[in-house]
């Protein structure tokens, strides 16, 4: 009967919605643990809608959300919340793991002893939530204020006009600045494999290079990824009014570790602050480290889903687990309308089907990125490259090279001496 309901469940819902989840750990001799986000929850498809296709899942699978905003109540349908405290004001009764994307920096966002070139380093979208236009407005500030600090702005630029904010990064840039300050400000605008242009070894080198992260945004709070990984780089962060449960239960709310603006105006001096401590002593971060490396937080992470299963009465096995890229995999936005190779969405009734048969997924699973594979494998939906190609490619004479028959022939007049002859030939044959 159960298996009549479920087939009539899924088949009324065929062509419902585009999902995909994180998948942090394979069923075995104890339950898998699927990760959906509020993104997902919110956008694509209402809890009432989704509610009893998501029940057909808890057979092999526990389901969690993962808070990638702020939200009032917490659905019951997930058996527990994956974020701080202050993204869900209502647990509904569900049990809340304290760790999210923004505490999962991999093991290449570390400290180094190298020189610093940039004194600050900003990396955000071009779009409003960012705050962009304003990060360049603050740095003329500090440049008019006499500062000779060095900058680097690395941002995404989205394909269409509308979402940006500037519209023309690059013209607001060449305004602003003079030829002097674009000397000292590296602005590196990207429009290409949005959102994550470079891996994230590439990414870690420039907050290696950097002496404070600023973050000039008050509409994101809380549970920033580049915030967590400049701490997880020994590098400082210049914040908004920042509220992170985790910096406060720590006693990291604070230089060194954090300088807080309390408004807008207030983050030239901060940040002028920062660095200045950054040059003198370059004091030890290790502490707030700690709290933001996925070599630190994976450990906890586990205790935190073990005692979920207890309170579950599920048996736990430590097995199965799939934890590397979770600062990217865990908060993905998948389904959503833009196109990004940060997604695998497929039709939500054949993801369901899919996740039925666990088998078949730990099969399939063979990188760091098990939802990549899942996708490829069994939906079709995949941002690969294609596979090499099996013939050279051709490298052909380079344009400035290639030479005509009177080409040849203006340069033998050439080697002769012949010069007003040469010229005169080339006028008549090029003009």
């Amino acid at each position: 009967m159960y298996e009549r309901s479920r087939k009539l469940v899924i088949a009324a819902y065929q062509d419902f919605g585009q999902i995909m989840a994180c998948i942090l750990k394979l069923p075995g001799i104890s339950k898998g643990i699927l990760v959906f986000t509020t993104i997902e929850s919110n956008r694509i498809y209402s809890p009432k809608a989704h509610r009893e296709l998501l029940k057909t899942l808890k057979e092999n699978w526990i389901l969690g959300l993962h808070y990638n905003g702020p939200q009032d109540t917490h659905p019951r349908i997930f058996d527990f919340a994956m974020t701080g405290s202050n993204f869900v004001e209502n647990l509904n009764g569900r049990s809340l793991i304290s760790i999210d994307a923004g505490k999962m920096a991999p093991p290449c966002f570390k400290p180094s002893q190298r020189e610093k070139h940039w004194d600050i380093l900003y990396v955000g979208r071009c779009t409003r939530r960012k705050n962009v236009e304003f990060f360049m407005k603050i740095i003329k500030q500090v440049f008019n204020e006499g500062h000779t600090v060095r900058v680097l702005l690395v941002t995404t630029v989205p394909k269409k006009r509308r979402n940006r904010v500037p519209v023309n990064p690059q013209k607001m840039y060449m305004d602003l600045f003079t030829k002097a300050e674009r000397n000292r400000f590296t602005f590196l605008p990207l429009y290409h494999d949005l959102p994550f242009p470079f891996d994230r070894e590439t990414l870690a080198e420039f907050y290696k290079c950097s002496r404070v992260y600023v973050h000039p945004s008050a509409v994101e709070q809380g549970r920033l990824r580049n915030a967590g990984y400049a701490w997880a780089s020994g590098v400082p962060v210049v914040g908004l009014n920042l509220y992170n449960p985790d910096l406060e239960q720590h006693g990291l709310k604070s230089p060194p570790y954090y300088y807080e603006a309390e408004t807008y105006g207030d983050l030239p001096d901060r940040i002028i602050e920062a660095v200045e401590t950054q040059q003198k002593e370059a004091p030890d971060l290790d502490p707030v480290r700690r709290v933001f490396s996925l070599s630190h937080t994976k450990d906890e992470l586990k205790s935190q889903l073990e005692a979920l299963y207890q309170e579950l009465e599920e048996p736990f096995v430590d097995e199965g687990f799939l934890l590397e890229n979770l600062d990217i995999r865990i908060a993905r936005h998948h389904g959503m309308d833009s196109p990004s190779k940060n997604s695998f969405a497929c039709n939500f009734a054949d993801f369901l089907r899919q996740m039925q048969e666990p088998a078949t997924i730990e099969r399939v699973v063979e990188s760091a990125d098990p939802e990549e594979d899942v996708a490829s494998a069994f939906f079709g939906r995949t941002f690969r490259e294609p596979p090499e190609a099996t013939q050279p490619v051709a490298l052909p004479v380079p344009a400035s090279e290639r030479r005509t028959k009177r080409d040849r022939l203006v340069e033998q007049l050439k080697r002769v001496n012949l010069y007003p002859l040469a010229k005169k030939v080339y006028n008549k044959l090029y003009r």
